[in-house]
């Protein structure tokens, strides 16, 4: 009789542990599952957000800029480019809508992040915004959807009205396009920025330059800043020192601002696991009465910085979250506060962000959507440093170079790393030709790869991305993982 006690205490233990294991199991993948997916979320509002300003450029470009294209067919390539490209973008906003929703649902939420006054450090409470994230983004998405159908309808109206016989010396044609683009911008429910330059109020506005002291909402470390209602909504891409601003005259979002999503991409070297992106949503009620006393709400965010996990994962440590009202004639003196220099940019920063070329002089058809670089653009110490310029022959030979400034930081306890170059060309937005070496970084490297080329002979617009990977698995791993060090990218045009 006892024997069989202890046979059944012994089975119960055994199939209470098999159980817990199981629940526990099932929760992780749950857990895992859930992350899984709000990272792919915020990756694809990024995505997508940038996409839809660069489109809203393109837009502006292939309309305003019409009699500045070489004749009549090069225009028609550009405009069916870019209808082609709304479609496409209307249909992935739609699915971000779909994801969206499915992370709403699923009540996946921000933890609180505390927030305080940059200048007097007291702490502000319950600065978190009550709807879930997903539900702002999944607005977002719907609004993007409302705007690519209603861009891709107009365009399509256009280009089948003018037609080559009356493109030349017909001004009409080129005033009702630029009729069309002006309805594009008052009709649209999304407002676009990129740093300071107010990106939807058409030529003029890239043209007048950065206009920081006019915003109405400044965010230092943000890649991304959102601003989403019910009827409209604001986006406010990062210029190069992560500097987002939405500027009060060209807000689509007319009551005062409440509530600011911020995303960010976190750097190679500070990635950890899967996660790309971390978020942050801040309610600013209390300061909504800072416009109206001719202020500006700065929001300042951790920074990225390599060992600061604040930055890593804001959530899971609730870092700080500073909001400060700010005079315009000292927003360069706020920026200088959290390290950052002042983010004055110009239309060819703004090409550059978006990897668009705006056509505002007569140019060869190819390079009406090629961005043009003429220094190379530096991503977490990595550029492509040759070929020098923003144009080449290919007579002239190819040698391409990428230069490493802090190897260090990518060095693994001191010790030198193996690395494989990655090379890939892109001409007239196909893919050309491909590459691999192999290279070490060591604290003396200073060209980190080399790879000379006569592949590229035709002409057009090229663009170079280059990163560096590393194998992740072992001698013994059936399986050779790799990951991406950094990456950088370059554009050139081939004459």
């Amino acid at each position: 009789m006892m024997k069989k006690s202890i046979i059944a205490i012994i089975l119960i233990v055994i199939l209470g542990t098999a159980a817990y294991f199981i629940i526990n199991t099932k929760k992780q993948s749950s857990e895992i599952l859930t992350e899984s997916r709000e990272q792919s979320v915020l990756e694809n509002t990024y995505n997508l957000s940038k996409d839809y300003l660069a489109l809203r450029l393109m837009t502006d470009n292939v309309l305003v800029n019409a009699k500045n294209f070489s004749d009549y067919d090069s225009w028609n390539k550009e405009m069916s480019n870019v209808i082609g490209k709304w479609s496409e973008f209307d249909e992935k906003v739609t699915s971000l809508e779909v994801e969206a929703n499915k992370m709403s649902e699923e009540k996946i939420g921000f933890h609180l992040i505390d927030a305080a006054n940059a200048y007097d450090k007291q702490e502000i409470s319950d600065i978190f915004d009550k709807a879930p994230a997903g539900k702002k983004i999944a607005t977002l998405a719907k609004h993007l959807g409302v705007d690519a159908k209603m861009a891709f309808k107009i365009l399509k109206q256009d280009q089948a009205q003018i037609e080559a016989d009356i493109w030349n010396g017909e001004g009409d044609t080129f005033k009702k396009l630029e009729v069309s683009a002006t309805v594009i911008k008052d009709t649209c429910k999304v407002a676009g920025f990129v740093g300071g330059i107010v990106l939807t109020g058409g030529t003029s506005a890239l043209a007048a330059g950065s206009t920081l002291a006019k915003a109405a909402v400044v965010v230092g470390g943000a890649d991304l800043t959102l601003e989403v209602t019910e009827d409209s909504a604001n986006i406010a891409l990062g210029d190069k020192n992560k500097v987002s601003a939405i500027v009060g005259d060209f807000r689509k979002v007319t009551e005062p601002i409440a509530t600011i999503l911020a995303i960010n991409e976190i750097p190679n070297n500070l990635k950890n696991g899967f996660e790309k992106f971390s978020s942050v949503m801040i309610a600013v009620e209390q300061f909504k009465g800072a416009a109206q006393d001719g202020k500006i709400i700065g929001i300042q965010l951790p920074s990225a910085s390599k060992g600061n996990e604040q930055f890593e994962n804001i959530k899971k440590h609730q870092a700080p979250v500073y909001v400060s009202e700010i005079k315009p004639e000292d927003i360069s003196k706020w920026l200088e506060e959290q390290g950052i220099k002042s983010s004055d940019i110009n239309q060819k920063d703004v090409e550059e962000i978006l990897g668009v070329l705006a056509n505002s002089e007569p140019v060869p058809d190819t390079a009406s959507t090629t961005p043009i670089v003429e220094s190379p653009v530096i991503s977490n110490g990595l550029s492509l440093v040759s070929p020098d310029g923003a144009s080449f022959s290919p007579k002239s030979g190819l040698n391409f170079s990428a230069q490493l400034s802090n190897p260090e930081a990518y060095m693994v306890n001191g010790k030198n790393v193996m690395v494989w170059c990655i090379w890939k060309f892109y001409l007239n937005g196909q893919l050309y030709s491909e590459k691999v070496n192999p290279s070490t970084i060591h604290a003396d490297v200073d060209k980190i790869c080399e790879y000379s080329t006569l592949l590229i002979k035709d002409k057009g617009g090229l663009k170079v991305e280059f990163s560096l990977e590393r194998n992740t698995g072992t001698k013994y791993s059936e399986q050779k993982n790799k990951e991406t060090l950094v990456s950088t990218q370059r554009s050139y045009i081939v004459k």
